[in-house]
């Protein structure tokens, strides 16, 4: 999954208002919540220094992200609330449409944490990007949804587990979509190391 994220519809800082975010992760690569439709908040810069995310001036290919942090620390000196944070979410637009989106709210992922409301599933966020997923949807009984699915680091351990301990798999969560996305996520009774 690839995406291009402006600085001016993310971040309130308008020197770095031409810079031009680029974004490349693999779907297997995302960590959502347990029990939840979405990622935990990012920092921006934090994706820059772990290099998740590179910063470019426009349609230049010369990374920019050091500078770019250095702006936003010492907007950050001046401004406590300045920053801009990412989390994933698994959305749905119907009822047989299911996507992942890249989701942004320009303040820092350690205030967005604290506050419950903003931390949500259902928080209001701007959305900067989306991917269908390609899964298959069933019909059971009064609800239609997409068919269970374990987002796990490693299936091979994953299926290990739920071969030693059957039980541990919730089965009939086929009753509310927010119960069929759960189990989409990840229900375990469990945890799984990796």
């Amino acid at each position: 999954m690839e995406a291009d994220i402006w600085s001016k519809d993310i971040l309130e800082v308008t020197s770095l208002r031409h810079i031009r975010f680029r974004l490349e992760t693999r779907a297997a690569d995302l960590e959502f919540r347990a029990n939840s439709f979405s990622s935990k908040w990012e920092d921006v810069e934090d994706l820059l220094a772990h290099g998740q995310l590179i910063a470019f001036q426009e349609d230049s290919q010369t990374d920019k992200s050091p500078d770019v942090r250095k702006a936003l620390e010492t907007g950050r000196n001046i401004d406590g609330d300045l920053g801009a944070s990412l989390r994933w979410s698994l959305q749905t637009n119907g009822p047989e449409e299911l996507k992942i989106v890249l989701q942004c709210l320009p303040r820092p992922a350690s205030k967005l944490r604290r506050d419950s409301r903003l931390a949500a599933d259902e928080c209001p966020a701007i959305h900067l990007a989306s991917w269908k997923v390609k899964t298959t949807f069933e019909n059971r009984g009064p609800c239609l949804g997409p068919r269970p699915i374990i987002f796990a680091r490693s299936p091979e351990e994953v299926d290990a587990v739920l071969q030693d301990h059957p039980a541990n798999l919730q089965t009939g969560i086929f009753c509310t979509f927010f119960q069929v996305v759960q189990c989409l996520v990840l229900h375990l009774n469990i945890k799984i190391s990796t």
